[in-house]
């Protein structure tokens, strides 16, 4: 017979071991970055140019309001880069009705649907201007990633087309880098935000019930991007108020990565190492349950706001079509455009996920975490990366909010219930 201390033995042993065992399965879960879509703008190929699908200005055929040239920045560093011609700024009112209407864009739709629920979605670009001011909205850089989509791009002359659904797509997330030269802290240097217009779908704005504007997408609700008011949560835009972004003597490389429930947005120049990717700032964004409660609980626990309620036309997006990339006005720049993903690979994130009424978050956590369940949590075990035990708390509750500052960086495993879910803590 097996004595009562070898068998203490075996069954921690065991227990460590499967902890591992599954920390593995998530570590290795992951496969290399899978590219969808890179241009560096050799050719005019890769991208759907929106102002070739209209008769604009005193042309009287299609006429491409863009020019690739040769960009070098004040460390030596050459691109080739898309920016608007003299013509094409010159006619880039959306007032006018021989104007571009904001048709200055170009759009790259993916080979397939890609979903946050399966990947890790990383949208990219570098930028330079020749000139900044004092506004930024001038020669501001809008990127958009859509979660609808006309197959093979939008019809010609489909700006007049009002009474159609949607033409160009619709929003899912975007976010847009103003020119603004440096005013220092508390100026709206950036934004993100999700969906836009006065619809849950997202919507690209119409002028004056005239003409779509394809370039133009308001915040949710209508709220102009660069307002005054509190960040997102507690209304439907997030701002970035640090310092500026725009820079006209380097490049600068903007990042922004969709994850299953956050969008982060992230900015280096693009001579340094990825290393050095800045945090700028993100979205929580929860999935949508029937407990609107939680879900607003999620919010302020990872933003730390005091929303009490969920923003104006909140939409939880998944399943992208295409990228499109606005330039509102002359002498901006954009370089090297990449859309990647990070696939799993294993069947362990469909248990983890699809059969799993087990939630952690916010996730990635800085300060606390509350681990919800649809039944009560009878304990909380956390595991460390080498399947130690950190913690054991006996609850009798659905949910419960932990801290852990005290937790070195890194991942971790949280059981509950025998059901688990992987903790990033940063």
């Amino acid at each position: 017979m097996i004595c009562s201390f070898c068998q203490l033995i075996i069954n921690f042993l065991s227990n460590k071991i499967f902890v591992f065992l599954l920390l593995f399965s998530f570590l290795t879960s992951y496969s290399q970055d899978k590219v969808i879509i890179y241009d560096d703008f050799s050719t005019s190929d890769e991208y759907i140019d929106l102002s070739e699908r209209m008769i604009w200005g005193t042309n009287t055929d299609t006429t491409s309001a863009f020019k690739i040239s040769n960009i070098s920045d004040n460390n030596g560093l050459t691109f080739d880069a898309i920016s608007l011609t003299d013509s094409g700024y010159k006619y880039l009112s959306y007032t006018d009705s021989i104007g571009l209407k904001t048709a200055a864009c170009i759009d790259y739709e993916f080979p397939y649907t890609l979903y946050r629920q399966n990947d890790t979605i990383v949208v990219e670009f570098d930028a330079i201007w020749d000139e900044l001011d004092n506004g930024g909205a001038r020669r501001r850089v809008v990127c958009a990633i859509l979660h609808e989509y006309p197959e093979g791009g939008p019809g010609f002359n489909m700006t007049d087309s009002i009474h159609l659904d949607a033409p160009y797509g619709r929003p899912a997330y975007n976010w847009r880098v103003l020119s603004r030269i440096d005013l220092g802290a508390d100026h709206n240097y950036a934004n993100i935000f999700y969906g836009g217009g006065h619809d849950t779908l997202g919507e690209f704005e119409i002028y004056n019930g005239k003409w779509w504007l394809p370039g133009f997408i308001s915040g949710p609700g209508g709220l102009t991007p660069e307002n005054k008011l509190p960040n997102y949560p507690e209304t439907s835009v997030m701002k970035y108020l640090d310092h500026q972004l725009a820079n006209t003597s380097e490049w600068g490389h903007f990042k922004v990565i969709i994850y299953r429930d956050q969008v982060k947005w992230y900015y280096r120049r693009t001579k340094q190492d990825t290393s050095m990717d800045e945090f700028l700032t993100f979205l929580e964004t929860p999935e949508e349950i029937a407990d609107t409660m939680a879900m607003i609980n999620e919010l302020n626990a990872a933003h730390g706001s005091a929303a009490t309620k969920l923003p104006v036309y909140y939409n939880y997006f998944d399943g992208f079509k295409a990228i499109r990339l606005y330039m509102n006005g002359d002498r901006v720049y954009i370089a090297n455009v990449k859309v990647s993903t990070t696939q799993e690979t294993t069947n362990l994130k469909s248990i983890i996920h699809n059969n799993n009424t087990l939630s952690v978050y916010p996730n990635p956590a800085n300060n606390f975490f509350t681990v919800s369940n649809n039944e009560t949590i009878d304990n909380v075990k956390i595991y460390s990366i080498t399947g130690d035990k950190i913690m054991h708390i006996n609850v009798q509750k659905k949910n419960i909010k932990l801290n852990c500052k005290d937790l070195t960086k890194g991942i971790y495993i949280i059981e509950a219930n025998g059901q688990y879910q992987k903790l990033l803590v940063r």
